[in-house]
């Protein structure tokens, strides 16, 4: 079903057609009508099949060289090539980015070479300039998403001021008010770069004065300018942390939504409200977040009252995608399973438009969004059938953003697809994932450097880090977890705590958690101090009121540096610290809302309540290791998480061998050899060779113990058997404290067995 717009539309082209076919290009007549049919072409590709209406229009354009000689008026020449240099700027929406805009700047110098060549005054010479410059830096601006985002944001900032500072004249007020604009956007994008807060305050003031030329034909882009400021508003708050930037940015987006009306102009209503919807992501820093995504949901869906999918198919699909954005990002807030759920649904929806062959770059944008969607479900549940969708969503769009020709999308999608073998890594393949991670990450850095692209080269810093303290857990500890503190030290280059306050705070508390694990194998104190240090260092960022799942975060991670150091000193006292800190994360972290992240802190009780049990003699603590151990075996089972499985089976033998020293000590023995046997079904040594080692050292103390019960020899040697293969792993070079432990208790059995 086609609208009324759409109908007027396609019966003028056929009349245009009809008159461009029957008369000579030699005709004034001609190009008028030819300029009209491009303006016409142009309004429907907005509708319906843009790739299939512009190549059409581009096929009546083949022979148009012929119209660059004779005696044609050459304003309506010039004008027919500046149209070209749109279409072919719209086209670059949907395929061929970078070639599209070349073609599109050539029919710029086209059409500025005719102009030079008109000697006699004309009296819209500073309009025509003005319209190149606007097409020129729109050219920059769509290949800043291909390659040299900063340099091109750069090119179309000083192309735009330059035509700023000529062409004052406010005699075209549309053209004017849109280089404004496009000089307000290109500092918005260029914030996201190099110096943030000035960036920003250009920003908002060049926006705050293209407001003075609104009109009914821009309203559609003044309504997004405000958002755009109320946007900055809210960044900055974020900087200055100011509560009046705040009342700005809500006072001016109350400004945006009193714009327009659903009874005057129903399609513009529509519009406005996919418009509304786009840019509101853009303040998912407000400290309303929740609430403005609520707003920009309910407004799209208020679009979806005029924009079906059978009358207005490309406005459909963009709506469809802006909901996708709009329940993805309240997916980070609340209700993650469903919202992430919905936010896929509305994806698949927008791809019914999106069609790989008509709107490739729109199809890929929406599978890359697809395969980060799919990372986060698979957190919740169906983690091998998400898992498996996202990446072959991400390993689809590699190839249309391929390196050569889209190097920053390419370079995206590489970062997430280290994000995927990170999190396949603790499922199973652990150290070939994790390898795989860090050369899908040192690929993207290939491209997006510390001078070009600094957020993005601190992200990928950052997610190094994490990718190598994972596989130091492999092997290679010490100098794994080397390479990880140097990757987030090279990340907090750029993630000052003033300009990027949340990214500060994440990276330290990894940091944090690096240090604290570093401690057990060099350099125990000065290890520990650091950790604390970076610890304090994330306290300066997040409160519980603020940034609940933050705090929680912060909590588990202290959680984790006491029970190391109660391994170096004051067991009782910093067990009982780490056990408070894990129950403080508790009550934000529940199994219904982050089932991962808490069945992660079930473990961790379990294992510090067992060796708390230890140190105090208490049996009692036992049974409280016990249930947080079963607790998270309910979310990490064999099938579905083995690595997680194989360490809470490893806890669970620590804990009847515990048990052992308070009754039935040959039964509970018993018990923590099957655990431990268990856990090396998961923990082979070819693939996981200090779990292995950690393990068989266990299982060689629990066979000792059972020597004194019963069959002294054959458990002598099964115990001495078991410290030899952890030698195997555990050298002296690499863990001399462990080595030293091992190599002593060995001795120990060695001459029990001689005895």
């Amino acid at each position: 079903m086609q609208s009324d717009e759409e109908i007027k539309l396609r019966s003028e082209i056929s009349e245009y057609e009809k008159f461009l076919d029957k008369h000579s290009m030699r005709q004034n007549q001609y190009m008028e009508t030819l300029v009209k049919y491009l303006n016409a072409s142009y309004v429907l590709s907005k509708i319906r099949d843009k790739a299939d209406i512009l190549f059409k229009v581009f096929k009546r354009l083949e022979n148009f060289s012929k119209l660059t000689s004779g005696k044609l008026i050459f304003d309506k020449r010039i004008n027919t090539q500046v149209i070209i240099a749109g279409l072919y700027l719209e086209l670059a929406q949907i395929r061929d980015k970078e070639a599209n805009v070349v073609k599109a700047h050539k029919a710029i110098d086209l059409a500025e070479t005719l102009l030079i060549s008109i000697i006699s005054p004309i009296p819209n010479r500073d309009e025509f300039n003005l319209k190149f410059d606007l097409l020129r830096s729109s050219g920059f601006m769509t290949l800043s998403d291909v390659r040299e985002t900063k340099q091109n944001l750069i090119e179309a900032i000083e192309i735009i001021e330059r035509a700023y500072k000529l062409y004052r004249s406010r005699k075209n007020r549309n053209d004017y008010f849109i280089m404004m604009t496009n000089l307000a956007n290109s500092y918005y994008s260029l914030a996201g770069f190099q110096e943030k807060e000035d960036n920003l305050l250009r920003g908002l003031k060049v926006y705050k004065k293209s407001l003075k030329f609104r009109s009914k034909s821009n309203r559609i882009i003044y309504v997004k300018n405000l958002i755009f400021i109320s946007a900055i508003y809210c960044q900055l708050a974020s900087i200055r942390n100011e509560k009046k930037l705040i009342k700005n940015s809500d006072s001016t987006l109350s400004k945006a939504l009193r714009i327009y009306n659903v009874n005057k102009n129903p399609l513009e209503y529509a519009r406005i409200c996919n418009t509304i919807g786009l840019v509101y992501n853009h303040l998912t820093k407000h400290q309303n977040k929740e609430e403005i995504l609520t707003q920009a949901i309910q407004e799209l869906k208020n679009a979806l009252r005029i924009l079906s999918i059978e009358k207005y198919p490309m406005d459909y699909a963009i709506n469809q995608y802006n909901l996708c954005l709009s329940y993805f990002y309240l997916s980070k807030v609340r209700d993650r399973y469903n919202n992430l759920s919905k936010a896929i649904q509305f994806a698949h929806e927008s791809l019914n438009i999106y069609k790989f062959n008509k709107f490739p770059l729109d199809h890929m944008n929406t599978q890359i969004l697809l395969g980060i969607a799919y990372l986060e479900l698979a957190y919740f549940r169906e983690r091998n059938d998400n898992l498996n969708k996202g990446l072959k969503s991400l390993e689809l769009a590699v190839t249309i953003f391929s390196k050569r020709k889209y190097p920053i999308k390419y370079a995206i999608i590489k970062i997430n697809m280290g994000v995927y073998y990170v999190y396949f890594g603790t499922i199973r393949g652990k150290e070939t994932n994790l390898k795989n991670a860090i050369a899908s990450y040192n690929e993207a850095l290939g491209i997006l450097t510390i001078e070009k692209n600094p957020t993005s080269y601190a992200l990928i810093q950052h997610n190094l880090g994490a990718a190598f303290f994972h596989l130091a857990e492999v092997r290679n500890t010490r100098s794994n977890l080397a390479n990880a503190l140097s990757a987030y030290k090279e990340a907090l280059k750029i993630r000052n705590i003033d300009e990027y306050p949340r990214d500060y705070f994440i990276t330290q508390i990894n940091l944090s958690t690096t240090y604290s694990y570093l401690s057990l194998f060099q350099d125990e104190d000065e290890n520990i101090s650091k950790a604390f240090a970076a610890y304090k260092e994330s306290l300066k960022i997040t409160t519980i009121e603020k940034f609940p799942l933050d705090y929680a975060l912060i909590q588990e991670n202290l959680g984790y540096i006491y029970g190391n150091l109660a391994i170096i000193r004051d067991k009782k006292e910093n067990l009982n610290k780490s056990i408070k800190a894990y129950y403080e994360a508790l009550n934000i972290i529940t199994l219904e809302e982050f089932p991962l992240i808490y069945a992660r802190i079930q473990i961790a009780l379990g294992a510090v309540y067992n060796n708390l049990s230890e140190v105090s003699g208490d049996e009692n603590f036992l049974s409280k290791a016990m249930d947080a151990l079963e607790a998270s075996a309910k979310v990490f089972s064999f099938r579905n998480y083995p690595l997680f499985y194989a360490q809470i089976q490893h806890y669970l033998g620590n804990v009847y061998k515990v048990m052992a020293k308070f009754r039935e000590k040959e039964k509970n023995i018993a018990f923590a050899i099957q655990a431990y046997k268990e856990a090396l079904r998961i923990r082979i040594h070819e693939k996981y060779p200090i779990d292995h080692a950690e393990t068989q050292f266990n299982l060689a103390r629990a066979y000792n113990t059972l020597a004194e019960i019963g069959n002294k020899k054959i458990n002598l040697e099964k115990a001495i058997r078991a410290y030899g293969i952890a030698l195997n792993t555990f050298t002296e070079e690499k863990y001399h404290i462990k080595t030293e432990m091992i190599k002593n208790e060995l001795e120990i059995a060695i001459n029990n067995y001689s005895g």
